[in-house]
């Protein structure tokens, strides 16, 4: 499995099991933060296999942590910026899922 190459991302956003698309080789995991089912596609993995303990969040959670993120440094007078990244092959992966759904 190819390493990530990037810094350490803050967190991995992923899907509620119940959303789609779903790429091949996608396996169910549980949200850090709320427990719900989520799916961690094969390039997610690759991050979470380079980077051990990272925390991976369904979009709710993530959703929060970065809005409170947003109100400690707007309230400190701060311009909020927010930074993020795909993981290598999600674009690849997601262009491959749609070609399956078309047919």
């Amino acid at each position: 499995m190819k390493k990530w190459e990037g810094e350490k991302p803050e967190f991995i956003v992923c899907s509620h099991l119940s959303q789609i698309p779903v790429v091949d080789g996608s396996r169910k995991e549980l949200c850090n933060d709320c427990g719900c089912s989520i799916w961690v596609s094969p390039s997610s993995n690759e991050v979470i296999k380079s980077f051990p303990g990272i925390n991976f969040f369904c979009w709710n959670c993530a959703s929060t942590r970065i809005n409170n993120e947003r109100t400690k440094t707007e309230g400190k007078g701060e311009e909020f910026e927010l930074e993020f990244t795909y993981s290598p092959g999600a674009v690849k992966e997601f262009l491959e899922y749609t070609k399956k759904r078309k047919h």
